[in-house]
């Protein structure tokens, strides 16, 4: 099994359309969020993450920092 784009989208497209929880359960079942939503999927070494200690604040972690 390859995990690329795809099979995220894949998985959180599966997730929406079968999911309970994204049903209106006790009105008539139809979905919170619809399936075939927009995904972005970008490279976490991308430097605009470095850009965001500025913009947002030092205590912002850039994708390195908080899984290292």
């Amino acid at each position: 099994m390859d995990v690329n784009k795809e099979w995220y989208i894949n998985e959180i497209n599966g997730f929406l359309k079968g999911d309970e929880s994204n049903k209106m359960s006790k009105l008539d079942g139809s979905l919170f969020f619809e399936t075939d939503v927009l995904v972005g999927i970008v490279d976490g070494n991308d430097g605009i993450y470095t850009r965001y200690n500025s913009i947002i604040g030092k205590f912002h972690l850039i994708p390195f920092e908080a899984y290292k």
